[in-house]
């Protein structure tokens, strides 16, 4: 990483100096393995996620000391993780219109990781495995309630916040993980890549048979009193602007979680998207993708 050693100082001796060392190593890998020198830098995309690793980076550090940076951050790694999904073609599934006719993007930070984790467990053949995933949604519980919009108005204390670094710290390992995985895809035979995102297309079936399937994660989980608890995928296929699939937690070979990675058929015929307004229904076992 041309510049990385510039900013050394900053990160030695910090609590994130050893996860941000092991994250240049691995960017430093991607970039020297597969950037194309006949890019521009404006045109590559690797050049982007890099220079926004950059921003992740600096900012990591600054908000130990400005607490306002914390904000900088989370639009950062948002950006950061958007321009992953970008170079490996999934972002624009993550962009949908709302009621108005206006467009928007589902891009918090713990839907950016559970886009990430459904393209490469597809592409891996794994259930992603993250170090820590909790943090995401604790760092955004951080940005939102302590930064952006507090109970009351929070004036700069002296040094680190605590609740920030307990959220940054595992952040990072975090940050490794989602990494060390996209390096995976990267590193991949280029055909047997465009073979699993076949298959996470729903275009061919998984082992060379007839049957093909959905992929998707889980987003919520409702618990219903008298009825059996329901459960609801962001569908690959569909994208944010689809209106998902639904299933019974029941119908589900596993006891299923937020952001898991799944794999299932549907109900497509036109009663059944009329009666679940636009929501794909579920009609085999949703399995755990592994």
């Amino acid at each position: 990483m041309s510049d990385a050693g510039q900013s050394s100082e900053q990160v030695d001796g910090t609590v994130l100096q050893d996860q941000i060392e092991a994250c240049d190593e691995i960017m430093d890998g991607i970039i020297e393995s597969h950037q194309d020198p006949s890019m521009s830098p404006e045109e590559d995309p690797l050049e982007q996620v890099y220079g926004l690793y950059k921003h992740v980076r600096t900012n990591s550090i600054q908000a130990f000391n400005n607490r306002f940076q914390a904000s900088a951050l989370y639009d950062a790694l948002k950006s950061l993780f958007r321009s992953i999904g970008n170079e490996r073609g999934y972002e624009h599934l993550m962009h949908y219109t709302d009621r108005y006719g206006k467009e928007k993007i589902s891009d918090s930070i713990d839907n950016c990781v559970y886009w990430f984790k459904l393209y490469s467990g597809v592409i891996l053949e794994t259930q992603p495995d993250i170090t820590y995933e909790w943090a995401v949604s604790h760092f955004k519980e951080h940005r939102d309630m302590r930064v952006s919009h507090p109970e009351t108005i929070q004036v700069p204390s002296e040094g680190p916040d605590p609740t920030y670094v307990s959220s940054v710290v595992p952040l990072w390992y975090v940050l490794e993980d989602v990494l060390r995985l996209w390096r995976k895809v990267l590193d991949m035979d280029e055909d047997d890549r465009q073979d699993r995102e076949y298959v996470l297309e729903g275009e061919i079936s998984p082992d060379g048979g007839l049957k093909t399937y959905r992929y998707g994660f889980i987003r919520d989980l409702s618990h219903r009193a008298d009825k059996a608890d329901k459960g609801y995928i962001t569908d690959y296929q569909t994208g944010e602007d689809g209106g998902g699939c639904e299933f019974e937690v029941g119908d589900s070979d596993f006891f299923p979680s937020v952001g898991d990675v799944v794999q299932y058929r549907v109900a497509e015929n036109e009663e059944e998207i009329e009666r679940s307004s636009g929501t794909l229904t579920v009609r085999d076992t949703v399995t755990l993708v592994e």
